[in-house]
């Protein structure tokens, strides 16, 4: 896992691979950087985080409301990854 990279972390992530490991890293990444772009767009980590199942959400409440924080804190850009992150709110 220490040779993952960003890119890495959005695939598997996206694909729903190695959660607990995962997405911790993730979040750290996306809380000193919201906007980080693995591939595609500034914040596609962030987005990829967005869509994790929410059973695996249900069971980690703290890393939950370090979500809730991040996707509240883009929310004022007005562009795709805040919609994403309004209807990730409206669901959490």
């Amino acid at each position: 896992m220490k040779d993952f990279t960003v890119s890495d972390l959005r695939l598997m992530i996206g694909q729903q691979i190695g959660l607990r490991t995962l997405v911790p890293r993730a979040l750290q990444l996306v809380s000193n950087e919201p906007l980080l772009e693995a591939d595609f767009y500034p914040g596609d980590l962030l987005c990829a985080l967005l869509h994790v199942d929410k059973a695996y959400w249900s069971d980690s409440s703290v890393e939950l409301g370090q979500l809730v924080l991040i996707a509240r804190s883009v929310m004022p850009r007005g562009d795709r990854i805040a919609d994403e992150c309004q209807s990730f709110l409206t669901e959490a």
